[in-house]
């Protein structure tokens, strides 16, 4: 009968010495959410009301360190939308996928992807958010870093209206 001494003794020591078994991972949750109910964005100059909604599928990975403390948090998501027009029903789809990351060991947070694409034939892209934001975990609404095109309905400066109105050929009005 062999013992099991030695091979306990010999795992032991090479968890302890490649950190191994430091932080715990908990299995990966997914799922297909509708994050947003369709929701107004904007009245046209006509009176009809624009409004958009997003379906987002997601994975999730979280690990802990020993005594349970959060360490990682990291979320894949892709996901589909579309901006309508609530008078007649026509949709005008959108698409996006984004990777976020938490370490709260390192207090560091980044989301990357393409956060919304919005293309029209014959236009090309009309809405564009993608590229990189790094910030804190422990303040992650202030960036340390951002790159790549930030277009979208809601962006600083753009004429909200003009812009999601114009989607479906509607005049959009202004101070929106």
């Amino acid at each position: 009968m062999r013992s099991t001494l030695p091979v306990l003794a010999a795992t032991t020591a090479l968890l302890t010495v490649t950190g191994a078994g430091a932080a715990m991972a908990a299995p990966p949750l997914q799922d297909t959410i509708t994050i947003v109910e369709p929701a107004p964005v904007t009245t046209c100059a006509d009176g009809e009301t624009i409004s958009v909604y997003f379906d987002v599928s997601y994975r999730q990975w979280e690990t802990f360190a020993e005594d349970g403390t959060p360490e990682t948090l990291k979320l894949n998501m892709v996901y589909t939308g579309a901006f309508v027009n609530d008078a007649t029903g026509d949709e005008v789809p959108l698409q996006g996928t984004r990777s976020i990351v938490f370490d709260f060991v390192n207090d560091s947070y980044s989301d990357s992807g393409n956060h919304r694409t919005l293309t029209q034939p014959g236009e090309g892209w009309v809405l564009k958010r993608a590229g990189r934001y790094l910030s804190t975990a422990s303040n992650p609404d202030v960036a340390t870093f951002i790159s790549g095109p930030d277009f979208h309905e809601m962006s600083p400066g753009v004429d909200t209206s003009r812009v999601v109105c114009g989607l479906f050929g509607l005049e959009g009005t202004s101070g929106d």
